[in-house]
């Protein structure tokens, strides 16, 4: 099992230059299977647990909390135990109390003067894969080229071009109406490789947590993708229903938020590929359309491969036939676009204008609001509370309405999209589904964006 995201990604390039020496990766590279923690809610339903042995792979361990979490929830899900191998583990992850010393094996340590170089080297190695680095969103096959791509689409399409380069393009698909007051933004990133083009789509929304759980109406209506997500999270959506009477004793709350989280992804990939067949004849001209495929290999990374299997051909056709989904569902009001530790909320929140008055750029400003959440910063020092990253999240929303203050709107939008894509692909920034309460304490799913481990020096350059 690769913890998302960089490792999977990591694993192709390993796979291409073999030079990795550690026993239990190599074991890894040559499983039966490889997913991601997304997809253990999914494997503990449809698997024996007493059969699965699990290797789990992490680049490089902090904290140790992301770690934790998933380890504990594999003792909780399954019978056997896991094995732990990560390439580089910094000095103070204290990672032995709850995993044994026979069961783990670190390639090397490090202390906090060298975990920027080795952070950027793992960044660096993924980014040249020219792989999508979120692969919790559809992404397909096109036998195109990229240059090919783009002219067909400025020939035929109006989509606004947000940035090109030689290897990647991405495009705005603000007309995708599908529950659109509720959708944080939606885009179409293509990625050039030698012979063939890959592109991702990107439709995040904001979801109540009672609607993902529901099982008496479906968040698709009555469509074909209503009858895959049926398929895909019945069991589970049962399983934490409270008033199941076969439910084992009462899950506990981090076993329950992980398989949420589960839930969460694989909606917001359906709901992507809605997004898709709307917009497909702007993305893609009607003789490229005929050549594209639907990556199997990275959607098993979220629910596993006998699942994958089941549900392919549904997905397949919903794309070719065009399916969408539209909702009526007014906007959710008071949802929180950012979010941080009560004990800096104003301080965060100071920060982020004030860095974004004082910066020359929009993306001066995205750049400071990050360095000043990062783990390393002195302020969120505390002797009773380890503060760490993935306390504090920003989103599209609260990034953008910052810096709209200050900077023309359009401008902010456009460099927005592209220090999103071009931080998230460096480790700079790093996005999860996480929850947020509303002012009517309803519960809500939404993505935002972390600090990464990987943190930029003053001039903006790793």
């Amino acid at each position: 099992m690769a913890l998302s995201r960089k490792m999977p990604r990591l694993m192709n390039c390993i796979v291409k230059t073999s030079d990795i020496t550690d026993h239990n990766i190599n074991v890894a590279i040559d499983a039966e299977e490889i997913i991601t923690e997304l997809a253990l809610p999914f494997l503990s339903l449809n698997t024996n647990s007493e059969d699965v042995e699990f290797i789990i792979l992490d680049d490089i361990i902090i904290h140790g909390t992301s770690l934790r979490i998933v380890y504990q929830n594999i003792c909780e899900m399954f019978s056997s135990k896991a094995h732990v191998s990560c390439i580089f583990r910094h000095e103070r992850a204290n990672i032995s109390d709850f995993v044994n010393t026979e069961d783990l094996s670190i390639i090397k340590s490090i202390d906090q003067k060298t975990v920027d170089a080795y952070t950027d080297a793992i960044a660096e190695t993924v980014k040249q894969c020219q792989l999508p680095i979120d692969m919790e969103f559809p992404v397909f096959k096109l036998n195109s080229s990229i240059e090919e791509i783009k002219n067909a689409i400025d020939e035929n399409s109006n989509l606004p071009l947000y940035y090109s380069s030689d290897r990647c393009l991405s495009y705005n698909l603000a007309s995708f109406p599908t529950v659109s007051n509720n959708v944080d933004f939606c885009k179409a990133r293509f990625f050039g490789k030698n012979d063939f083009t890959l592109l991702e789509i990107f439709s995040p929304i904001i979801i109540s947590e009672s609607d993902i759980l529901s099982t008496d109406k479906s968040l698709f209506g009555n469509t074909l993708y209503s009858a895959i997500w049926e398929k895909l999270t019945r069991n589970l959506r049962i399983e934490l229903n409270p008033d199941y009477k076969k439910s084992p004793v009462q899950m506990i709350a981090q076993l329950r938020e992980s398989f949420i989280r589960s839930l969460v992804v694989i909606a917001n990939y359906i709901f992507s590929l809605s997004a898709f067949a709307i917009n497909a004849d702007s993305i893609l001209p009607f003789n490229l359309k005929k050549h594209i495929e639907l990556s199997k290999s990275d959607l098993s990374l979220l629910i596993g491969r006998k699942l994958t299997d089941e549900v392919y051909g549904a997905m397949m056709a919903a794309v070719e036939m065009g399916e969408t989904y539209s909702s009526p569902r007014e906007k959710y009001m008071h949802i929180p676009s950012s979010f941080a530790p009560k004990a800096f909320k104003s301080e965060i929140d100071g920060e982020r204008f004030l860095t974004a008055f004082l910066a020359d750029t929009p993306s001066e400003a995205f750049d400071s609001i990050f360095k000043f959440q990062h783990y390393t910063n002195p302020k969120f020092e505390n002797p009773y509370i380890a503060y760490e990253r993935l306390f504090f999240g920003e989103t599209h929303e609260s990034l953008a309405e910052t810096t709209s203050i200050f900077f023309d709107i359009e401008e902010c939008t456009r460099e927005l999209y592209y220090w999103i894509d071009e931080n998230i692909d460096a480790g700079y920034i790093v996005p999860k589904f996480e929850t947020v309460k509303s002012d009517d304490d309803g519960i809500f799913w939404r993505r935002f964006f972390h600090a990464g481990i990987r943190k930029k020096d003053n001039s903006g350059c790793s």
